[in-house]
């Protein structure tokens, strides 16, 4: 609408209502980017790899003795185990995945504690106390390492 002088006129109300929309499609927008920060803030526990004590590589060097060491019914890998992966998980996220691996995985422990999920290869040999003939080896390992103390938590092989 044109106004005698030749300037354009507006309802004040029409303007009201454009601002306010806009300021409802910004504050929902911004709603939603937070409500998004935090649903993936939750998915690490808060906890970035410089918020833990033990270091990936500190980590990593820890599963590697690990996985040179006898440990009861398994020997020292036989080859150098080299590294596949090492993650920052929760204990129950390490151990689900473990569980996609159709790998028996613990129980116990708190849930939400920091663990390094080692991955490595190498050739373990599975030996239970009794048996004589020696299986295939086992080829891949996960170590879980407490993020806090640096101990091995929980060891898995499989083929």
């Amino acid at each position: 609408m044109r106004s005698g002088n030749g300037a354009h006129s507006r309802d004040p109300r029409s303007l009201r209502g454009a601002v306010s929309r806009r300021g409802s499609g910004l504050l929902l927008a911004i709603l939603s980017l937070g409500a998004l920060a935090f649903v993936l803030m939750g998915c690490t526990a808060g906890a970035s790899i410089t918020d833990v004590p033990v270091s990936r590589q500190a980590a990593i060097d820890t599963a590697l003795e690990a996985a040179r060491t006898s440990r009861p019914e398994l020997g020292a890998s036989q080859v150098e185990p080299t590294l596949v992966t090492a993650a920052l998980l929760t204990l129950a996220d390490a151990r689900a995945r473990l569980q996609d691996g159709a790998v028996g995985v613990g129980t116990g422990g708190e849930d939400r504690q920091l663990v390094w999920l080692v991955i490595l290869n190498g050739a373990w040999v599975n030996q239970p106390p009794g048996q004589s003939n020696t299986p295939a080896p086992l080829a891949t390992m996960a170590l879980l390492i407490d993020a806090q103390s640096g101990r091995e938590v929980e060891g898995y092989a499989w083929p």
